[in-house]
Parts: C-alpha cells; structure tokens; sequence
C-alpha cells in the first residue's frame, strides 16, 4: 500500500473542450476558486491520514493536468523497481502533461518505460490496473 500520491494543483483547470460526455454541460463554467477549496480539501484529506502529497507544477495551457492518473501508470516491478510508463493520450492538448509526468518521475528515481510503438492509446490509470505480484 503506498503512503504517498501525486497532485497537480488546479492553477490552469478549466473545461475548454468535449473529450467525453460528462464534459459537454461544463464547458467554460468552472468555478476556480470552487475548484481550489475542493483541491485543498482533498489534499489535506489525504495528509490527515498520513498520505504523502507529492506534487508535479502545473504547466499553462494543460487545463486537464489536476487529473494526474491518466498522462502515466506508475508503480514498482517485483524487485521494487519503480516504473513510470507515460501514457498515448488520445486528445493532442493532452500531449504536454504526458512531458511533465515523465519529466517529474525520472527526476523522482523512477525508470521511464516506454510503450510499444503499436500501442496508439493508452490513457494512464485511467485504461490500466496494477495487481501487488501479478504481471
């Protein structure tokens, strides 16, 4: 079990464009300073509890950026590697965040795997489940 999780904080969070359903009723309508207790609530939820929160900068013009499971799956080999595989994201304004991922876990000590060329999509922990022991 990891004591420890990875925030972005919500400085660029905006809905800008429909890459799924649940995006279309919210398009140019977030409320920024909503957004931001919301994020400082979580986190400090998470360090009350004894979780760890590590954080990646945020990078102008990544409006998705608070979503950070899906630019790359993480997690350790069974010889406690740490791994970072950067996502193929399917969205191009989401190319960038997948730079700072991989940029922020090879600078934590994590090796950086990259998926197989025939691989066109893979979206992060959103599209993948790490199983303790499995394969």
């Amino acid at each position: 079990m990891s004591n420890r999780v990875l925030m972005c904080p919500p400085e660029y969070f905006d809905v800008v464009d429909v890459k799924n359903d649940f995006m279309r009723a919210n398009l140019g309508g977030v409320d920024r300073a909503l957004a931001a207790a919301q994020w400082q609530g979580l986190r400090e939820a998470f360090e009350r509890n004894g979780i760890a929160v590590e954080l990646v900068p945020a990078v102008p013009g990544c409006e998705d950026m608070v979503f950070t499971a899906n630019p790359c799956f993480n997690g350790r080999r069974a010889n406690g590697e740490p791994v970072c595989v950067p996502s193929r994201m399917a969205f191009p304004s989401r190319y960038r965040e997948v730079d700072a991922h991989r940029e922020w876990f090879a600078s934590h000590g994590y090796t950086i795997v990259e998926l197989p060329a025939d691989v066109t999509r893979c979206e992060g922990g959103g599209d993948a489940v790490g199983i303790r022991g499995g394969r």
